[in-house]
């Protein structure tokens, strides 16, 4: 029993400090990210910065939006994926999780992106509608958390809670493909560095 309970303590402590990473990887990303993707959206869509002038409101929306999704994005998909590798070890009795075959790991890691990139979707809606908000008049006068309840509750009045997954399956998709290609690749440079070291 005492060995029971401190191989579950250890898998809880395994899970918080893979969601703690996560999410503080993902806020000093967003430092960075948040105002270039913020640039990179306006001018592809025409709203150029020296003809339209950005808020501080509309950043440090842009900024939270963004860190709310890519945190819930990562703290989803990897311990989905750490949790799918245990199930594929138990399922095929491999016995040692961080030894499965590549394409076992890069086929958890697509569920994996697949399902945080679906559940995280709305985040990801409001993230663009902020991005590209353009009236200037109305965002000088909001604040930042005004700001993205006024685009929450615009998405809803449009189309329910059905409005927040547009885009789902293209978004899914990408993430899948990307958690097949990423986490595969890594697990396959684990492995060829582990054959190198013994």
């Amino acid at each position: 029993p005492v060995e029971a309970s401190s191989h579950q303590l250890s898998r809880i402590q395994f899970t918080c400090s893979v969601i703690g990473a996560s999410v503080a990887g993902e806020v000093a990303a967003s430092v960075v990210r948040v105002p270039i993707d913020l640039m990179k959206q306006r001018l592809q869509t025409g709203c150029h910065c020296l003809a339209m002038p950005m808020s501080s409101s509309i950043v440090l929306a842009s900024f939270q939006a963004t860190a709310l999704r890519d945190m819930c994005q990562s703290s989803l998909q990897y311990p989905l994926y750490e949790c799918f590798k245990i199930a594929a070890s138990n399922w095929a009795s491999e016995g040692d999780v961080d030894h499965l075959p590549v394409g076992v790991a890069a086929v958890c890691g697509s569920a994996a992106g697949l399902i945080s990139a679906t559940f995280t979707t709305p985040f990801d809606l409001i993230k663009t509608r902020v991005n590209l908000r353009k009236s200037l008049s109305d965002v000088e006068r909001t604040k930042m958390k005004e700001l993205i309840f006024e685009e929450v509750a615009r998405v809803y009045r449009a189309d329910g809670l059905r409005g927040f997954f547009v885009g789902a399956g293209f978004r899914a998709a990408w993430m899948s493909l990307g958690g097949f290609v990423f986490l595969g690749s890594f697990e396959l440079t684990k492995s060829r560095l582990d054959s190198l070291r013994s």
